[in-house]
């Protein structure tokens, strides 16, 4: 059984890929730093520290995903 991801996040991760797919890669580390700035720019409201870690790691996921 697979882990139920929320909703939001999908959506959201999948916005961002679309907007910018360029800007993300496999890496968690540098995903989290690219989300951050979009929060910090006012583009995306966050709630919490642990829906932005959620949403990187969806965004990492998805990249790898994508390049098979």
């Amino acid at each position: 059984m697979g882990r139920i991801i929320q909703t939001f996040v999908k959506r959201v991760g999948d916005e961002l890929l679309e907007r910018s797919p360029d800007s993300y890669s496999i890496d968690f580390d540098k995903n989290k730093v690219a989300i951050n700035e979009i929060i910090e720019s006012g583009r995306l409201i966050c709630p919490s520290k642990r829906i932005r870690n959620r949403l990187a790691g969806y965004v990492s996921r998805a990249v790898v995903l994508r390049s098979k």
